[in-house]
């Protein structure tokens, strides 16, 4: 029987997460996600297989940290702009995230393109969907609600009013994460104009 795999140190796991990180960019830049291996994110960084997976014992995890990281790159920097409504301040935040993307384009498409490769992995993928997007919304949310404005610029009764309609706004919006993958204007205006249709 093999020894259990070892956990690294709390001071070696962020520098093994951001390596691995780094590393799965580099992979599904050139190559279909659902293909890449440990093996291969091991090679490029320089790490042991099983370094890797104390950290990620699950592929999709490394996804969820490459995503969170993304996220959290754009919304620790946001700030509420009085001026616009809920749907306008949403659109500068997803546009930026859309930026954001843009430097790692050809590894993000790749992921897009995973989804649902491997059937036992969709609930994980669709959480990662959801609970991402839905970090933009509940800011904007919070934000739209302190100044008492609703969707469309008029006074909010109910903030519920903005949650049920999230999941058809979530819907809508994976047509635009298509429209972008395909979108190699400078300045994404075909991407600029789906998204400010929803």
């Amino acid at each position: 029987m093999g020894k259990p795999m070892a956990s690294p140190s709390s001071a070696n796991t962020e520098r093994i997460a951001a390596e691995v990180v780094k590393s799965a960019l580099a992979a599904a830049a050139v190559r279909p996600w659902e293909l890449v291996s440990y093996a291969e994110i091991a090679e490029i960084s320089g790490l042991k297989v099983a370094d890797i997976m104390a950290v990620f014992p699950q592929k999709i995890e490394i996804l969820h940290r490459i995503v969170a990281d993304l996220d959290q790159s754009i919304l620790q920097s946001a700030s509420a702009d009085p001026a616009l409504n809920f749907k306008e301040q949403l659109f500068e935040l997803l546009m930026a995230r859309f930026d954001e993307m843009e430097t790692h384009r050809a590894a993000h498409i790749s992921f897009l393109k995973s989804f649902g490769w491997i059937k036992s992995q969709i609930p994980a993928e669709l959480n990662l969907y959801y609970s991402s997007l839905w970090r933009y919304w509940d800011l904007c949310k919070n934000w739209t609600d302190e100044a008492g404005a609703c969707v469309d610029g008029t006074a909010n009764e109910k903030s519920a009013a903005f949650d049920k309609n999230f999941v058809i706004y979530a819907a809508r919006y994976l047509n635009v994460l298509r429209i972008w993958s395909l979108d190699r204007s400078a300045d994404l205006g075909k991407t600029m104009a789906a998204l400010n249709k929803l």
